[in-house]
């Protein structure tokens, strides 16, 4: 909506072109163990392996979350988490854009910068 505090900014990604999907696996090793961690716990998945979107749930406990999130970022790290935990959570896609553009913006922006590229 636009609502940015003084000195906030906004940076809004687009890009086309191809996109295919790639074996979790494959970037699991350098791929940041915070952001899995982050998107297992908000899938649902738990460390028993149990899903189901039911689990999908409205965040009512962020400290919960926080908590949630930092256990298993340490799983990831030390090598507990199991692939089909992430395989369930995460898909991966390795992207050839042939257009790229950024838009950038806030309160103290007149309008939107954005810049182009293309291959």
């Amino acid at each position: 909506e636009g609502r940015y505090r003084p000195a906030e900014v906004c940076e809004q990604w687009r890009c086309e072109g191809d996109a295919v999907e790639v074996d979790v696996g494959d970037v699991a090793e350098t791929a940041p163990p915070a952001s899995f961690a982050q998107m297992i716990v908000a899938a649902g998945a738990s460390s028993a392996g149990e899903f189901s979107p039911e689990m999908r749930l409205e965040m009512t406990d962020p400290s919960g979350f926080v908590t949630a999130v930092s256990c298993g970022k340490a799983r990831l790290q030390s090598g507990q988490a199991r692939p089909e935990e992430l395989g369930r959570s995460v898909v991966v896609y390795a992207r050839w854009p042939v257009r790229a553009e950024i838009l950038i913006g806030g309160p103290d922006f007149g309008a939107w910068e954005r810049a182009e590229w293309r291959r």
